[in-house]
């Protein structure tokens, strides 16, 4: 009789494994649509792989060796005054809505280039976060062409010379994570395009389309 009570026990505990098991995985907590994020961003950054940045001549030898995706994020004002032949244009500030993401190449690479490089690398960076492989075009538009009609915007070369400091300076003061509320989704995905989106709507506002 115990022995059968034991086998009874036995099985029973071994049907509810699984079950428990499920159910402590469902009350884990999730992460925060922040964790999410700079989960994401932790891996681009860090990964041996990641490409930051192409020359202009580099992408010109890729462009006479085959036909790779290119993407201005200039106004459509300025794209069309002139830019990098073969090139689409995509407004900065609204690249990130699921309807304009998905016109964009997944498994190629994706070269951005806006007016100076500074846009264009933040772009790329979050391009990659939602999961696309890109790279910035260094110095954008600028460093493809010297004609200011095309590209307006210019850097002087004349370095300044301000004061320096040899002190070490050491952060030492723990903030609080910002609290990140993009979108009632729990899909990774999905919370790291509403992120790129809020934040590109905020910053490039001025060039949606």
């Amino acid at each position: 009789m115990k022995r059968a009570i034991l086998i009874i026990f036995g099985i029973i505990v071994l049907v509810l494994i699984p079950v428990l098991g499920a159910t402590a995985a469902q009350e884990a907590p999730a992460a925060s649509q922040f964790e999410v994020v700079a989960g994401a961003a932790d891996g681009y950054l860090n990964s041996p792989d990641t490409v930051f940045n192409i020359s202009s001549q580099d992408l010109l030898l890729k462009m006479l060796d085959g036909e790779p995706y290119i993407l201005s994020i200039r106004s459509s004002d300025d794209y069309a005054t002139g830019h990098i032949p073969g090139a689409v244009n995509m407004s900065g500030g609204a690249l990130f809505t699921s309807e304009n993401l998905a016109k964009l190449p997944k498994g190629e690479k994706i070269y951005v280039y806006c007016y100076t490089g500074h846009t264009g690398s933040q772009v790329a960076a979050l391009l990659n976060l939602c999961d696309y492989d890109a790279t910035n075009v260094t110095w954008g538009i600028m460093g493809w062409t010297k004609d200011t009609t095309v590209a307006t915007k210019q850097f002087s070369n004349t370095a300044t010379d301000l004061p320096t400091e040899t002190t070490i300076n050491e952060a030492t003061v723990t903030y609080n994570f910002p609290a990140l509320d993009v979108t009632s989704s729990t899909g990774e995905l999905e919370i790291i395009r509403a992120a790129c989106d809020s934040y590109c709507w905020n910053s490039y506002n001025k060039l949606r389309a």
